[in-house]
């Protein structure tokens, strides 16, 4: 019989018998200082209870504790967790297995001693399930652990942020702010098909796209769903375009020209000046007037900086030797002094004989009255100057004659 005590048990407790040279196993049980003892008795009645060697009996087979595990993108690390108590885990025996979570079939058994084994070639930002099998040094087993579920890494896209969004006519920085993975590369592009590896801010000195992107050792993460990008169009630095028309202010006289500053730029115009002071005088941000021939400048600045000196050549403006000025019609009366209209036509008295107005109708004279408008007018017909139709008024007396009455008018010259 079996005990775990030194003490010989008493006769009568033995009831199991065996034949010489047979095999004694023991099932159940475990721990340590396990004794078989024998009772051997011959014909004449003689006893013997001997014992053996202590033996240390293990029949439980290893725990199930799930494994626990870290990720990246692409691999997983299992680190095994059975145990057992009695004889000890057997390391040689110990095999992990993987699954995507989705799936409904478990990979092989990969055996491993280590009580860490990593899994590569993995896709990223996918939930996985892992476990372990393994026996103990007694042989028990296997035993299969409990599942343990872990997600690889995801790789999520870079930032792109500059240094500048106003207008500018200086380079600008870009920096690029990758996520926190380990085992990355991080990556830029200008054309999303040349790439480079990203370790400062960049200098960029004029407008293009900017891409980013980070990728594992399996180049996952290039896709373009992961792809950051961001278009610089704040940078200027081409001058603005400049020309200029011209036009005559005073017909009669040339006296002045007006000069129109022509400007155009990607990023607007923010400023016309004159750099020439003589002669000029500015109407509005983009006109001026000169009076004199010859050249004048002005700086035209776009809103990113740039600036562009721009030079007006002039040269018809009517040359005078000493002096240029208008003649205008003005009305004199009786008295020789200027009047703003000439005095109305007098038709007479009793005395001399009353006159009869006569107006022209269809090249016939037809008499009127002193108060038909049509008799007489002295305002220039619109737009024009033309006072020669309408500077007199017609009239007849009783026995038939005309008379014609003009009045007092002169020229005056006014000089500048």
């Amino acid at each position: 019989q079996w005990t775990q005590s030194t003490t010989a048990p008493a006769e009568s407790t033995f009831s199991s018998t065996f034949t010489s040279g047979g095999t004694i196993t023991k099932s159940t049980g475990t721990g340590n200082n396990w004794y078989l003892w024998i009772l051997a008795k011959d014909s004449l009645g003689n006893t013997v209870i001997t014992r053996s060697n202590a033996f240390y009996l293990d029949n439980t087979a290893p725990g199930n504790t799930a494994p626990t595990a870290t990720s990246t993108t692409n691999s997983i690390t299992v680190t095994s967790k059975q145990t057992d108590a009695n004889s000890g885990i057997s390391s040689s025996t110990r095999q992990y297995s993987i699954k995507k979570a989705s799936d409904s079939t478990w990979g092989s058994w990969v055996t491993d001693s280590n009580t860490t084994h990593t899994f590569t070639g993995l896709t990223l930002n996918t939930s996985y399930n892992v476990r372990t099998q393994i026996k103990d040094a007694a042989g028990n087993g296997y035993t299969v652990s409990s599942t343990y579920t872990i997600s690889t890494v995801n790789i999520t896209k870079p930032t792109i942020t500059l240094s500048t969004t106003a207008l500018t006519n200086q380079n600008i920085t870009a920096t690029i702010t990758y996520p926190n993975i380990s085992g990355i590369t991080k990556q830029y592009s200008y054309n999303n098909s040349t790439w480079y590896t990203y370790s400062s801010a960049l200098t960029i000195d004029s407008n293009k796209t900017i891409y980013a992107r980070s990728i594992d050792s399996t180049s996952q993460g290039s896709d373009s769903t992961r792809v950051a990008s961001l278009t610089v169009t704040n940078i200027d630095k081409t001058a603005p375009t400049v020309s200029h028309t011209t036009d005559i202010v005073a017909p009669e006289g040339y006296e002045k020209i007006t000069i129109t500053i022509n400007a155009s730029d990607a990023s607007g115009i923010s400023s016309i000046t004159n750099t020439t002071t003589s002669n000029i005088t500015k109407v509005n941000d983009t006109t001026y007037t000169v009076t004199a021939n010859g050249s004048y400048s002005f700086t035209v600045k776009d809103k990113a900086g740039n600036t562009k000196t721009y030079t007006a050549t002039i040269s018809n403006v009517a040359a005078f030797s000493t002096a240029y000025g208008r003649i205008e019609v003005i009305w004199i009366n009786a008295s020789n002094t200027v009047t703003s209209t000439p005095n109305a036509p007098k038709l007479g008295n009793a005395e001399r004989g009353y006159l009869t107005p006569v107006k022209w109708v269809n090249n016939s004279p037809t008499a009127t009255t002193s108060s038909d408008s049509a008799w007489y007018s002295y305002t220039a017909a619109s737009g024009t100057s033309d006072y020669l139709s309408s500077k007199w008024a017609n009239a007849t007396n009783s026995d038939g004659s005309y008379f014609v009455w003009i009045p007092r008018y002169a020229y005056r010259i006014t000089y500048y």
